[in-house]
C-alpha cells in the first residue's frame, strides 16, 4: 500500500497502534466481552490504488457522532472476517490494520457518489441514524453549501463517542468503560486534529459526559439555543473546530413527534448564519 497516497490514514493507523497491545491485553484479562472497536480509516480504492482524496480534497469536512457501535464487525451475523471470535482472545489480538479496514469496507460498500454528494445507502441497508441521521443533516447542509458555490464539495466522516459495545450493540458495563477511559479517552481529540473536520455534530443525546472525557470538556461548553433546553440541542466549544452540535440521537423520538427535526433545523439555521466564516 502506498502510503504517500495515505498519510491522513497513516496517522490515524499510529495513533491506534500505540495503544493498541495494551488495550488488547486488559480487555482479555477483564473477561469482558465486545465487540470491534469502532477505528476510523480514510482509505478507499481506485482501481488496484488506495487513495483518501475523497476526504482529503474535500472543501467542506463533517465529523458526525453517534453514541456506540451497534452490532459493529468482529460478532456472529455481523463479521467481515469470517470468524465469530473476540478480535482479542487469541495468541495474538488482530491488528489495527485488520479493524480498520472494517470500516474501510463499510464505507465502500455504503457511502456512495450520488451526483457529487456523498450519502449513505438508504436501500440496501436500513438504518435510522444514518437516514434519519447523517443523510438528513447532510442533504440539508448540501443545499446552504450548493446555494452558496454549486462547485464545493462535502463529504462526511462518521464517528461515535463511544468506541466499544456489547456483542449485541449496547453501552458497555462501568469495567469496560473503565477500560476505554484508561487507554481510548485521548483518541477521538487526536481522530479530531488529524482529520481536522470543519463541522462536528453530536447525535448523542444523554452522552455529554463521554464527550466531556473525550474532549475535556466542561459544562460551559454547551451553550444553550434560544427557545431550547440545553440538553436537548447546544453548541459546542472545541477548540480548533469551526462549528460544534449537540443534539438528541435520531432514535430519541417516535415518528410522529417532530422534535428531532426542530433541533436540526436550529442546528442548520445556525450553519447557515455562520458560513461566510466556516469556509475561510
Amino acid at each position: 500500500m502506498t502510503m504517500n497516497n495515505l498519510l491522513l490514514n497513516e496517522r490515524l493507523r499510529q495513533l491506534y497502534q500505540g495503544y493498541w497491545n495494551k488495550f488488547c491485553k486488559e480487555v482479555k484479562e477483564s473477561g469482558t466481552s465486545i465487540g470491534y472497536p469502532f477505528l476510523l480509516s480514510t482509505c478507499q480504492w481506485e482501481g488496484d490504488v488506495p487513495t483518501e482524496k475523497w476526504y482529503a480534497n474535500s472543501d467542506l469536512k463533517v465529523m458526525i457522532f453517534g453514541q456506540e457501535p451497534n452490532k459493529w464487525y468482529g460478532i456472529e451475523g455481523c463479521d467481515d472476517f469470517n470468524s465469530a471470535s473476540q478480535f482479542y482472545t487469541g495468541d495474538e489480538p488482530e491488528t489495527v490494520e485488520t479493524i480498520m479496514s472494517a470500516y474501510e469496507n463499510f464505507y465502500a460498500t455504503n457511502y456512495l457518489l450520488n451526483g457529487n454528494k456523498w450519502y449513505f445507502d438508504e436501500k440496501g441497508r436500513k438504518n435510522t441514524f444514518h437516514a434519519k441521521g447523517i443523510n438528513n443533516f447532510m442533504s440539508q447542509l448540501d443545499e446552504i453549501v450548493h446555494t452558496f458555490n454549486p462547485k464545493l464539495r462535502t463529504v462526511c466522516m462518521w464517528n461515535n463517542i463511544s468506541k466499544l459495545s456489547t456483542i449485541d450493540g449496547k453501552p458497555v458495563d462501568n469495567c469496560t468503560h473503565n477500560i476505554e477511559r484508561h487507554f481510548l479517552s485521548s483518541i477521538i481529540a487526536q481522530e479530531i486534529e488529524i482529520l481536522q473536520p470543519d463541522i462536528i455534530i453530536f447525535l448523542t443525546g444523554r452522552y455529554d459526559t463521554y464527550i466531556k472525557e473525550n474532549l475535556g470538556l466542561t459544562d460551559e461548553d454547551f451553550i444553550p439555543f434560544d427557545g431550547f433546553p440545553v440538553h436537548d440541542v447546544a453548541k459546542v466549544t472545541i477548540p480548533g473546530v469551526k462549528l460544534a452540535y449537540r443534539t438528541c440521537h435520531p432514535n430519541a423520538y417516535p415518528k410522529a413527534k417532530p422534535d428531532y427535526y426542530r433541533y436540526v433545523e436550529a442546528i442548520i439555521y445556525d450553519i447557515h448564519s455562520n458560513f461566510n466564516n466556516l469556509i475561510k
